[in-house]
């Protein structure tokens, strides 16, 4: 899915969750974990391996919870919901009939999103609900990525998107955005050397970088250095 252009959400939990996250990010994808807990109460990662990568990769952690909210059962009805409303399709790998990912999956319903399955052995209890959905019609049965696919929106695929990036890399660019671009590098520059190429103010500048960041064509790390965002991050 991610060599297509396609961003992986996921929940962060044990399990698929954090198996979904972690793919995505070995074949350099993007990737959205949304928490049942606070920000700053990641019990899935302690040691901070995953979620600094989960960011890197253009990505983001996401949760409805104030700061220092624990990880309640409460909590992960509205986080599915959430999951379910941010993506184009919901794909369900294992679940028991009353399980999280059931939940998920309604609600993707409820919001007029596609539902998928991956059907398992009728004496397993992961795949109870999987089945369950592909039975009632709710969910379309995938053996691949090929049943995923052609469900989705052709605009959302990476192909797309390299031929309308091929054909015009960042359209509706401002002039003085257009010197800006011409005078990064592949490699991260200060500011000031920005200034210098370009000829814009240093109050100016900020703020035509920042709305260049926000459109993910520009990204900048610590010390006030700027590059262009790679394609596969935009």
């Amino acid at each position: 899915l991610v060599s297509m252009g396609l961003g992986v959400i996921s929940g962060m939990a044990y399990g698929i969750d954090m198996t979904a996250h972690r793919a995505a990010l070995e074949h350099s994808g993007v990737t959205i974990a949304v928490l049942g807990c606070g920000v700053d109460t990641i019990y899935t990662d302690p040691a901070g391996r995953l979620w600094p990568r989960v960011i890197e990769s253009g990505g983001a952690i996401v949760a409805e919870e104030w700061l220092g909210t624990e990880p309640l059962p409460s909590n992960f009805p509205r986080r599915n919901r959430l999951i379910a409303g941010m993506t184009l399709g919901t794909l369900v790998v294992e679940s028991d009939i009353k399980g999280g990912s059931m939940i998920t999956a309604a609600s993707a319903l409820e919001q007029n999103r596609e539902v998928f399955a991956v059907p398992g052995s009728i004496f397993a209890k992961v795949s109870r609900g999987p089945n369950t959905l592909i039975q009632r019609s709710q969910a379309k049965a995938v053996l691949s990525v090929d049943d995923i696919l052609p469900e989705l929106p052709p605009a959302a695929l990476f192909g797309s998107v390299s031929q309308a990036q091929t054909e015009a890399p960042f359209p509706n660019l401002t002039p003085k955005q257009s010197r800006i671009i011409d005078a990064l590098e592949k490699e991260a520059i200060h500011i000031d050397l920005i200034a210098e190429k370009t000829g814009i103010a240093i109050d100016e500048l900020l703020v035509h970088l920042f709305e260049l960041e926000i459109n993910r064509i520009v990204r900048q790390e610590p010390g006030q250095l700027f590059s262009i965002c790679p394609p596969e991050r935009r």
